[in-house]
């Protein structure tokens, strides 16, 4: 089950599942690979380290599988990723495993203090980009020595130093025994988020200056997964189409490489990103291989819009809809609701929005439900009215259906309540927006 099979390792890095699979009724997961972790992987494996990946994810393990597979093994550390969905997961797992375990990811990063507490046996928690740290603790620097951790020293919590930001064009590309390339690849290219809107943990995570790994070598490893089979390309950057500049750097890069109209590719961008990027450059884009772009709405109501300082207008949405639509883009809109006091009438002014979307072009919508991440805003909002972080992460649903796990895996415990409707209302709304965007506008 770890790839690639060795008699011994330095480290063996655990894809956490999102959801616990010794529940009845979870659904299959997402075939989406684990790109930080392979990132880590593949920083260390250059550097003469012996690591393996377990995609426990994929492979629908419960946490006593893992647990099993991974004592059997002879290997110096122990990673795993925790999602803010998963950290109660990651740490059953974590407090059953022999060897020194380290625990990185999102909510990691975001509440290291928090998790440590919950888990004392961790050897460290990594704060942030987690390649640097993981290779200096391989390669036997003491904890006291290692930037960016957090851990436990004769009963006290140590946090050592933050170190700045990796360099991304020190990136090795991924090392291929760690890849299992198809016809669909999924990368990221850049790190970072220059905007604050309140309920997103991105720029707390990587920063608020985006950092890029360079367009040729993002070529280059377009062009390692095309020799391998791959035709299609997924850009998982919080914004791939970030600045004109950046645009057109690729669609150059993909023409020097041959690549320019033999392949499929999608992406992320936010509205006033797509209105930064005139007509041409738009065909351009589509002309590349460009099919589908990923738009973040989250809110037809502008009073929400301006409480989580997202700076965009319903207007501004529906033209860069319309230039997408226009340049021959497929789009998909992302939605969001529960935010802190959003009444029923401010969803419904988010449906309107999404059917005249509709109207527009627009033909894939996702509908997520607000969970407050660590470091954000509306998190400390929530902490400050009494409510407390097991309140929101730490606790047992041994009831989950399906749809719950896999409709609406942002979701809050029902103790919760961030806007006037209860969780079940909020979902309820959700499910009510999905069917009649889907029955009208939906790809048959």
């Amino acid at each position: 089950m770890i790839k690639p099979l060795r008699e011994k390792y330095d480290l063996v890095l655990i894809n956490t599942p999102i959801i616990d699979y010794s529940v009845q009724g979870c659904g299959n997961p997402e075939n989406v690979p684990p790109l930080g972790l392979i990132s880590i992987a593949s920083y260390c494996s250059v550097r003469g380290f012996s690591v393996g990946i377990l995609n426990a994810n994929l492979l629908k393990l419960t946490h006593q599988q893992i647990v099993d597979e991974v004592n059997g093994l002879e290997t110096r550390y122990v990673g795993l990723n925790a999602f803010s969905e998963n950290i109660d997961l990651a740490l059953k797992i974590s407090s059953g495993i022999d060897h020194p375990v380290i625990l990185g990811g999102i909510h990691a990063t975001l509440a290291p203090e928090e998790v440590i507490k919950r888990c004392p046996s961790l050897y460290a928690v990594v704060r942030g980009e987690g390649e640097a740290p993981v290779a200096e603790m391989l390669a036997g620097k003491t904890r006291e020595d290692v930037p960016n951790i957090v851990f436990y020293r004769e009963h006290e919590i140590s946090a050592n130093p933050m170190c700045g930001f990796l360099d991304l064009s020190q990136l090795p590309l991924p090392v291929s025994d760690f890849l299992e390339v198809t016809s669909e690849y999924f990368l990221v290219t850049s790190r970072g988020c220059p905007h604050e809107c309140s309920f997103c943990a991105a720029s707390a995570l990587c920063g608020r200056i985006v950092r890029f790994i360079p367009m040729d070598k993002v070529v280059d490893e377009m062009m390692m997964a095309h020799n391998k089979g791959a035709s299609r390309y997924n850009f998982l950057d919080d914004q791939f189409l970030v600045s004109p500049g950046r645009v057109q750097e690729f669609t150059i890069s993909l023409k020097r490489s041959k690549l320019f109209g033999n392949i499929k590719w999608k992406g992320t961008a936010r509205t006033d990103g797509i209105l930064k990027i005139d007509d041409a450059l738009l065909y351009e884009l589509r002309n590349s291989g460009g099919n589908l772009i990923s738009i973040g709405i989250e809110s037809g109501s502008q009073r929400v819009l301006q409480m989580v300082r997202k700076r965009t207008t319903n207007d501004m949405v529906k033209l860069a809809v319309s230039n997408l639509v226009k340049s021959g883009f497929m789009v998909k809109g992302f939605i969001m609701l529960g935010f802190p006091d959003e009444t029923y009438e401010e969803m419904m002014e988010t449906r309107n929005l999404v059917m005249q979307l509709g109207e527009i072009g627009m033909t894939r919508i996702n509908v997520s439900v607000l969970r407050p991440y660590p470091g954000t805003e509306i998190y400390r909002r929530l902490l400050d009215t009494g409510y407390a972080p097991e309140d929101m992460f730490y606790y047992v649903d041994n009831g989950v259906s399906e749809a719950h796990a896999r409709g609406f895996c942002h979701r809050l415990n029902d103790k919760v309540r961030t806007s006037r409707l209860s969780g079940g209302e909020v979902r309820e709304v959700a499910r009510q927006i999905i069917d009649d965007f889907n029955d009208r506008f939906g790809e048959k």
